[in-house]
């Protein structure tokens, strides 16, 4: 069965973006390991310490960071010199955020040593770039150039890892990560103009700086609220944890953010071009819709239940036995990850819908349940307290957008949530088992994993076609 068979004419671009991504994101995802295996045997939990108090203090100046530029590119795709728009307003914000960070960090070296006010400095540098390249990928992306995009973002993450890697073994510690993202924000902007064929104009048109000015003024609360959520747990342990604490949390927080790097990337560089492009065409949207849940939630789940059972095979693969006290971390963190999925699927659909105010609302209730919730279990229970509120953050938000995504698709809950969470469960109670009958915790984690991808196997049988070709009854039936 052909998957460009899933949607009309628009959105039978579906499997050739959804495979460019995947596979990106599956090389990405290897190279990533790979580093992140290397580095951790060669710098100590005080390096990622130090390099996530210095991104922390570069949160309080990009917190209102809410311009999210390509996706204003990409929603308002038919507007008349949308690129060169976006591009002088991101570019003039990015300067902007800049001196701001330069300002900041005057006061702040009444407080800090110079080594962390050197790293403040610098990543403030790089966080204003990156605004460009992701302008730039989005270019690409709106011309449909998935497949060199996918190699862009591979090639510079490969540079940005042997980089990382050359960097600590000569001793640079936390240095090392800030050359990383340094030299793979010049990778994707080298490459994507490269790509794009695309020749910055300063000429801006005014009627389409007023409607980037007006959606992009709906989206501010929306993304201020959202860059808070990602962002508070850091900023509040900076203040309050010490720096090795914070280097615990950070990597544990790394792990979740791969996956949740992944999500993005199927939802927003695939999903939400399509939801735009689709516009009232219902039956594209809520079949773009049903193949993203059907695919993501299975895919996640199985990392998922990694999360919740065995964290330390995640951990000593990954980190090595030096790293353990990582592992509970990454527990309190598994059910944040499924809400990811969820969360990410029915934004999009809303932001291309133009519900930005319904998405707003969400995340404004959902951000100040998360603040109480991340003062408390910090005070109390320190970093697991804020993985732990981080998570109940993300399940208030998933269960909020869904509630409004379903004015505008029918989420089929048995198919997509009730049976994957009984599959799911039955493989990890297995997996508790059978580790501690063998008493071995990898044996354990490779069973439940096997049996979770057999029983999907079998579940997804009759479902398959369903969801890739729905018939004419089965749609209105919905």
């Amino acid at each position: 069965m052909r998957l460009a068979a899933i949607t009309d004419a628009k959105a039978s671009k579906v499997a050739t973006g959804a495979v460019w991504v995947l596979l990106n994101r599956s090389a990405s995802l290897a190279l990533a390991f790979f580093g992140q295996v290397a580095l951790s045997r060669i710098l100590e939990p005080l390096d990622f310490g130090l390099f996530a108090k210095a991104m922390a203090l570069t949160d309080f100046v990009f917190l209102f960071w809410a311009f999210n530029f390509p996706t204003l590119l990409i929603a308002l795709q038919d507007r008349s010199e949308i690129e060169n728009v976006v591009t002088t307003m991101a570019a003039a914000v990015a300067g902007l955020f800049f001196l701001a960070g330069m300002a900041l960090s005057a006061v702040l070296g009444r407080f800090y040593p110079y080594e962390i006010l050197l790293l403040f400095r610098t990543l403030c540098a790089i966080r204003a770039l990156e605004v460009v390249p992701a302008v730039l990928g989005a270019i690409a992306l709106r011309q449909l150039k998935w497949r060199q995009w996918a190699v862009v973002r591979a090639v510079a993450t490969m540079i940005s890892v042997v980089a990382m890697i050359g960097f600590g073994l000569m001793g640079l510690g936390a240095w090392s990560l800030v050359v990383g993202q340094l030299l793979s924000l010049l990778g994707t902007l080298l490459g994507y103009l490269v790509i794009t064929d695309w020749h910055y104009r300063p000429k801006v048109r005014g009627d389409t700086l007023r409607d980037v000015a007006r959606f992009g003024s709906r989206m501010f609360l929306a993304q201020t609220l959202e860059n808070l959520l990602h962002r508070a747990d850091r900023m509040v342990l900076a203040l309050t944890v010490s720096t090795s604490a914070l280097g615990y949390y950070d990597r544990a927080q790394y792990l979740l953010m791969i996956m949740c790097g992944f999500i993005t990337d199927v939802t927003w560089n695939v999903g939400l071009p399509l939801y735009a492009g689709l516009g009232t065409d219902t039956r594209g949207v809520q079949r773009v819709f049903d193949l993203s849940n059907f695919v993501l939630i299975r895919a996640v789940l199985g990392v998922a239940i990694l999360f919740a059972v065995t964290p330390e095979v995640i951990v000593g693969i990954i980190y090595g036995s030096n790293w353990l006290p990582v592992a509970p971390v990454i527990r309190c963190l598994a059910i944040g990850l499924l809400a990811y999925v969820f969360r990410e699927n029915a934004k999009y659909l809303l932001t291309s819908a133009g519900m930005i105010g319904r998405v707003a609302m969400v995340k404004a209730v959902q951000v100040l349940a998360y603040l109480v919730l991340l003062v408390v279990s910090i005070i109390t229970w320190g970093i697991l307290g804020a993985a732990a509120a981080l998570s109940c953050g993300l399940v208030i938000e998933a269960a909020g957008l869904m509630y409004y995504a379903r004015r505008l698709v029918t989420v089929c809950w048995g198919r997509d949530i009730a049976l994957p969470l009984l599959i799911g469960a039955a493989a990890a109670g297995a997996g508790i088992v059978a580790t501690s009958v063998l008493g071995n915790k990898f044996l354990g984690a490779a069973g439940m994993l096997a049996l979770y991808a057999g029983l999907l196997v079998v579940s997804a049988r009759g479902q398959v076609p369903q969801v890739l070709m729905p018939g004419k009854k089965s749609l209105e039936a919905r």
